[in-house]
């Protein structure tokens, strides 16, 4: 067998600079990236009152280019009159907007006082908002009633386990799976009721919660559980769907929301063999990852990618628990089933301080572009940057993709050379021979290896 190293182009652009924009943001996050009607949507909470997740004013903002390269002002497309047929009015803050292709319109779930989903129908109309209102934990509807109380006797939270106020929380992007049927992801949380497993988290994370998904077969919604208690009450959070189109396989992966949990430990994932009617209790994935949002997409008949940020470890391989929830290090992860066997190559951030919840597209030429915010942390101002990597792997075709772990161990420990007819180095762990020149995919290296088992 051939195998040929990964290596695309990877080029960073700035969407929205928070030292210089038009509307004035001063901190964006939890962006969402779409290709529809010949533009790139760009969609994130932000606002230009504080550099602090939360901050006042904090709103869902849109912007759009049609090459990637020259991107309208920042307007709100929820809120303001000129862009939506009905504004909400009634959030303070708003949050995690979330977008999907759905047939021939433009759909986004998001939160803001209550959970909505909004649909533009045509590029230059305006947006649709519904309100997601609820009867008891299984009976789901939408309203054209964006503010006030729910309509019919329903209620803008569900009743489930005796626990009346459960907040629905999108949190990624919809997907349509192969059976036709649209998949929400969201959490939804208590406000008042905590955990007693522990005393030692904050108040919010010690909140109960369940992770779910609210579905839409084209005619009426319903809501799937996600079961995650084998970890705890609490841990449920940002969950993101894969499926495996050649087989009747949905995952549902979960954040895992317990500070003081194992590394491999941070994503969960539930799987279904009836394409998205059942899942089974959620387990370990056994990834190295911090504690944070994952994204994934089918990119070809056998290949997936998931954008995730990829584990520091120490130059012994083992991980570097200092920096479970550390966000750097932002990597391609490859999987050939969609399932948990997402294994991390190329780094696309370089040495950003932060990468924040990175999603992606495949553009019409076949490009990958991805989206993430960044900044020095909590208190300073958070960019939104996109990253083109050209090309993609190619169907077919067998690839070393090279991990950017390197970038942040500690030392790096050489292999030993063994004196043999021909001599070989034996590597062991995370032992590493570097080029002292520039090496590339067409003109690298040859090499072969054995495995020992």
């Amino acid at each position: 067998m051939v195998y040929q190293i990964y290596n695309p182009t990877v080029v960073e652009s700035t969407v929205v600079d928070t030292y210089n924009n038009p509307a004035g943001l001063t901190y964006v996050s939890n962006s969402s990236l779409e290709y529809w009607s010949n533009k790139y949507w760009a969609i994130m909470d932000g606002t230009a009152q504080g550099t602090v997740e939360g901050s006042a004013g904090q709103q869902i903002w849109l912007v759009t280019s049609e090459d990637c390269v020259t991107w309208t002002r920042a307007y709100q497309p929820f809120r303001d009159a000129e862009y939506c047929t009905n504004p909400v009015s009634g959030s303070a803050l708003e949050w995690q907007p979330n977008l999907a292709v759905v047939g021939d319109e433009l759909w986004c779930t998001w939160w803001g006082a209550d959970a909505y989903v909004s649909k533009l129908s045509t590029v230059s109309g305006q947006w649709t908002n519904y309100r997601f209102e609820f009867i008891d934990d299984d009976q789901v509807f939408i309203s054209e009633t964006v503010t006030g109380a729910a309509t019919g006797g329903r209620a803008l939270r569900p009743t489930k386990d005796s626990i009346s106020d459960w907040q629905p929380f999108f949190s990624q992007n919809p997907i349509i799976l192969s059976s036709g049927v649209l998949v929400c992801p969201l959490t939804f949380y208590s406000e008042a009721s905590l955990t007693a497993q522990t005393a030692a988290l904050s108040t919010f994370t010690k909140t109960l919660k369940y992770n779910a998904l609210i579905t839409w077969d084209g005619t009426d919604w319903g809501v799937i559980y996600i079961d995650t208690s084998a970890f705890g009450d609490f841990v449920a959070w940002e969950p993101f769907v894969v499926e495996d189109g050649s087989t009747d396989n949905v995952y549902v992966y979960s954040r895992n929301l317990d500070a003081r949990a194992d590394d491999e430990d941070f994503l969960l994932v539930a799987e279904s063999n009836d394409r998205g009617v059942t899942f089974g209790a959620s387990v370990s994935t056994n990834m190295l990852v911090p504690s944070t949002r994952g994204f994934a997409r089918k990119v070809s008949a056998t290949r997936w990618l998931m954008t995730h940020v990829d584990h520091r470890q120490l130059s012994d391989g083992n991980p570097d628990t200092s920096v479970s929830g550390n966000r750097v290090n932002g990597a391609i992860f490859v999987s050939r089933r969609g399932g948990p066997d997402f294994v991390p190559g190329i780094n696309f951030s370089g040495s950003a301080p932060s990468v924040n919840y990175p999603q992606f597209v495949i553009d019409p030429d076949g490009k990958m572009r991805i989206n993430y915010t960044t900044g020095t942390g909590n208190g300073t101002r958070r960019a939104l940057k996109l990253v083109t990597v050209d090309p993609i792997p190619s169907e077919g075709v067998l690839y070393v993709h090279p991990r950017s772990v390197n970038l942040y161990s500690d030392s790096i420990t050489d292999p030993t050379l063994v004196n043999a007819s021909p001599d070989y180095y034996s590597f062991n762990g995370q032992e590493q021979i570097r080029s002292t020149t520039e090496l590339s995919a067409s003109t690298g290296v040859s090499y072969a290896a054995w495995f020992r088992a």
